[in-house]
């Protein structure tokens, strides 16, 4: 009896996926500022940066922002593991049918089915449980610039543009 073929490792969530086609765009990355990344930056822009540094207010809602996020990035982590502990608890009680049904060519079989079930559910799951992550990711990142914008960061502003966002995490590192 053929088996559902299945991946054995538990991939990380899409947050944290190294060269998947999604890189979260989060203003707090873990990701060292490129030193080579070219952009001028309007003098009066610097000067604001500068005055900015200085600022406790600002820093205090960077240093919340950066809190909020890794709260917000360790629950969502959680839910996908627990997603993929299902997976591998399910995949056993599979293992554990087909060995109680050892010779019954009909109980492999409709265990086989069952277990085919499952794994298509899961699928769904999984894809639904990612653009939960996803979304939510996307929200914390929304809401990061709308504070920082308030907060009179310039260049601040909600955007999801790739471009923008590079920008802003530039902006970002000297505050």
């Amino acid at each position: 009896v053929a088996e559902v073929a299945e991946v054995a490792e538990v991939a990380p969530p899409p947050a944290v996926r190294a060269g998947g086609s999604y890189r979260p765009n989060l203003l707090f990355t873990e990701q060292v500022v490129d030193e080579s990344w070219e952009v001028e930056v309007h003098p009066t822009v610097l000067a604001q940066l500068r005055t900015l540094v200085k600022d406790v207010l600002v820093y205090d809602v960077v240093e919340a922002l950066r809190v909020a996020q890794a709260l917000k990035q360790r629950e969502l982590d959680e839910r996908w593991k627990g997603h993929a502990v299902r997976e591998m608890e399910l995949k056993a009680q599979h293992t554990l049918r087909l060995k109680a049904c050892q010779g019954n060519i009909a109980q492999q079989e409709s265990a086989v089915q069952v277990r085919q079930k499952q794994v298509l559910q899961l699928q769904r799951e999984k894809m639904a449980l990612e653009s939960t992550i996803l979304s939510e990711l996307d929200g914390v990142m929304v809401e990061q610039q709308t504070l920082l914008q308030g907060a009179g960061v310039p260049l601040m502003e909600p955007s999801r543009e790739t471009a923008a966002i590079e920008a802003q995490r530039h902006v970002r590192s000297p505050v």
